[in-house]
């Protein structure tokens, strides 16, 4: 064989064994935004963007936690307020205003601080099951788990959301001391389902799972 044509064949020869990488989230039907576990070394475009929306995503969870532990202060400090006009007989009509904003304030730090608390793992769960099955299971298990999270976030979302939509069409309202459109109170019912569906999609398709495998209560 000429020198030539054994050079170029061994410059096209592909090293054996050929090892492939293939990254799931480029999956078509897969979406864009889930945290998929990356191996050492994906940077592509499409894994950068992901991961900046996901991050985008954590910052509004992070934003609406701090909202609601800001309205949980208020209704505290209303309390407070409340109780000392009662005392010294200052109480009126605003004084029912307060016990309003503190009615309407606990759905929204309900639903304001719950996809926060889904990503840090801070709802309390008692794991028997996932603890008592092998350790092989135990991850096919807890994200089998967090799937079924997911479709129930997706359905209450999809049911706030068309309950949202009739109130607001209907021009319903909340009749108390203050009369509150009952779209706003209802608006936040679809829009943080659907952020505790995003953030249980991470114990999906990351790395991590949302049981520890240990029997007990856990928050």
């Amino acid at each position: 064989m000429p020198v030539g044509l054994g050079v170029a064949f061994q410059s096209v020869a592909p090293p054996w064994p050929i090892r492939a990488q293939i990254d799931i989230g480029q999956v078509c039907w897969l979406p864009r935004f889930l945290p998929f576990p990356q191996t050492p070394g994906n940077t592509s475009p499409g894994t950068k963007h992901r991961r900046g929306e996901m991050r985008i995503i954590d910052r509004v969870c992070d934003f609406l936690a701090v909202l609601a532990g800001i309205y949980l202060v208020a209704i505290m400090l209303g309390i407070v307020i409340s109780a000392l006009a009662r005392t010294f007989d200052l109480s009126g009509a605003w004084s029912s205003h307060i016990f309003t904003f503190a009615e309407f304030g606990l759905l929204y730090i309900v639903m304001a601080a719950s996809p926060w608390r889904v990503r840090e793992k801070g709802h309390v769960f008692i794991e028997l099951l996932t603890a008592a099955v092998p350790q092989r299971v135990q991850p096919v298990l807890s994200r089998a788990v967090s799937t079924l999270c997911i479709v129930i976030c997706l359905v209450l979302a999809w049911y706030t959301w068309g309950a949202t939509a009739k109130a607001y069409r209907f021009g319903d309202a909340e009749m108390r001391s203050l009369d509150m459109p009952k779209f706003l109170l209802l608006g936040a019912m679809p829009i943080c389902f659907t952020l505790m569906a995003i953030q249980f999609s991470r114990f999906v398709w990351g790395t991590e799972t949302l049981h520890s495998g240990q029997a007990g209560v856990h928050e």
